[in-house]
């Protein structure tokens, strides 16, 4: 724009202003305009009960989730040996809040509560509802907003390679004294080995040519993965504050969600369980340990049998779909790549035990640049029929397990007994809660029929994916559980997460009180 010439401004001869004045036309529109803003004005008035906030924004303070109650449990001690003196009480919370990078529109048609105006709330709301002293979030990507409502709680992040979203331990302050933290990138894990070993010796630079060829064969092997899934676990040791020397480990995870990749969720699974055991052991061996989180596993699925009861054999329709899932996607070549940029890097992004965790610093540790893909699909082109997009079958030289030598790891690591289920073991289920259940909204398998019936529920899926474990242990006897946090019937998530009034995600948020 070109500037006026302020000389020629004040020459330029002044034109005497008339007096402006409306019509008689323009006085009854701005009437009608002024009656019409009074009418809708009034109209919100009793839609929202005599409150002036819009339709459709959320007023602090008031309530907009649908709560639930705690199921009371007259129980002693559960499963387990040891004889482990109590004293404990534990509130443990898991949550997949829905990153609000991944809401679409497409994937929750009908939802009333997509814009982040809309949900965050409702989030702030579930989070501080139920009191819980260990809360594990998965999909998290705006914790900034929450923590001023948690203000005895501090939180430990990780997120694995170009996620906008990660993991969250959040734990009360007040009770427990952090001791360390790790992450686990599943794509570089080892299923038969420890990579954190081998590439402590391994010096690239020293390498030879054939070397570094046949050192990439091995570990590719090694690995056993199927595709580049960019999912981690996290795990965290928390000291008692009250009793030095006595804590517990808990972990989460995220694990990866396509319905044609079983396999590789069960290998992460798997994975998870070692890694919380090393842990463990390197903080110390006597602490018990949990595990929260979304494994997008059903109790029908052979991973979920194998978490919990190893040493029972597979029946052939869970060796049939584990094998399905044994298919090699052209995206693991990424991981070698991945797995080489870094090897000469600090590897304590994947072994953290981070200050930034102990004095409440949200910091993700894990990379965040780039594009999310979460929701992806396996690929573009069809490969070979029968066969998942873009996938191959496997070789000898990628290392895959079969079903039967998958279980014989789940036995080597989680022993005969498996994982502790405490809402599948807890007893909670009467006849007037059976709706409530896994088992009494007619879901399949032997295993998981007192799991919550839904945990993730929109117009387009509704499954059973979010679990809270206790891994058995020779030093401690089971936790005794007190009660848990009764699921949402089905009709009160209807026609869908994410709801108003009801949940800001399309997972629910599952809770037990335990004592230890």
């Amino acid at each position: 724009m070109t500037k006026p010439d302020t000389d020629q401004r004040q020459s330029a001869p002044e034109e005497k202003q008339q007096p402006f004045v409306l019509t008689d036309e323009m006085r009854a529109k701005q009437e009608a305009r002024k009656q019409a803003k009074l009418a809708k004005k009034a109209a919100n008035l009793a839609k929202n009960g005599g409150s002036e906030t819009p339709s459709g924004a959320i007023t602090p303070g008031t309530s907009q989730i649908l709560r639930r109650d705690w199921k009371q449990l007259s129980m002693g001690r559960t499963e387990g040996a040891g004889e482990t003196k109590r004293g404990h009480n534990l509130k443990l919370l898991t949550w997949n809040m829905l990153a609000q990078t991944l809401v679409r529109r497409d994937l929750f048609p009908g939802s009333d509560c997509l814009r982040w105006g809309e949900r965050k709330e409702m989030l702030i709301q579930e989070l501080t509802a139920y009191d819980g002293d260990i809360i594990c979030l998965q999909e998290v990507d705006r914790l900034e907003h929450m923590l001023p409502h948690l203000p005895h709680h501090k939180a430990i992040r990780s997120s694995g390679p170009g996620k906008l979203h990660g993991l969250v331990i959040l734990y009360n302050a007040d009770k427990f004294n952090f001791k360390g933290s790790k992450t686990i990138f599943y794509d570089e894990e080892f299923t038969q080995g420890d990579v954190h070993e081998e590439r402590q010796r391994i010096k690239p630079a020293a390498e030879s040519e054939a070397e570094n060829r046949e050192r990439k064969r091995r570990w590719k092997k090694a690995r056993g993965g199927t595709r580049q899934t960019k999912n981690i676990g996290l795990m965290a040791a928390l000291e008692w504050s009250d009793s030095p020397g006595a804590g517990l480990i808990v972990g989460t995870t995220h694990l990866f969600w396509h319905p044609d990749y079983g396999y590789e969720r069960t290998r992460q699974i798997l994975m998870l369980m070692r890694a919380l055991q090393r842990f463990r052991d390197s903080i110390n061996p006597e602490w018990p340990v949990f595990i929260a989180g979304d494994f997008n596993t059903s109790p029908s699925e052979p991973a979920y049998r194998l978490m919990v009861d190893p040493a029972d054999p597979l029946g052939d329709g869970h060796l049939q779909q584990l094998n399905k899932g044994r298919v090699i996607h052209t995206s693991r070549d990424r991981v070698e790549e991945l797995v080489e940029s870094t090897l000469a890097a600090d590897i304590e992004q994947a072994e953290q035990t981070t200050e930034n965790a102990a004095s409440g610093a949200p910091e993700f540790v894990g990379v965040s640049v780039g594009e999310d893909d979460e929701k992806e699909e396996a690929g573009e082109s069809q490969g070979e029929p029968g066969l998942p997009k873009n996938s191959r079958r496997p070789t000898e030289e990628d290392g895959l397990l079969d079903g039967v030598e998958l279980q014989q790891l789940a036995k080597e690591i989680l022993g005969p007994d498996g994982l502790q289920s405490l809402y599948g073991s807890s007893g909670w289920v009467e006849s007037d809660l059976e709706e409530l259940s896994y088992g009494g909204r007619g879901g399949e398998g032997v295993e998981g029929k007192n799991e919550a019936a839904w945990t993730s529920f929109t117009p387009i899926w509704r499954l059973t994916l979010d679990y809270l474990f206790y891994m058995h242990s020779r030093a401690h006897a089971g936790p005794s559980i007190k009660a848990i946090l009764l699921p949402h019937p089905a009709k009160a998530l209807e026609p869908g997460l994410p709801r108003k009034n009801v949940c800001a995600s399309d997972h629910i948020l599952l809770g037990v009180d335990i004592e230890i």
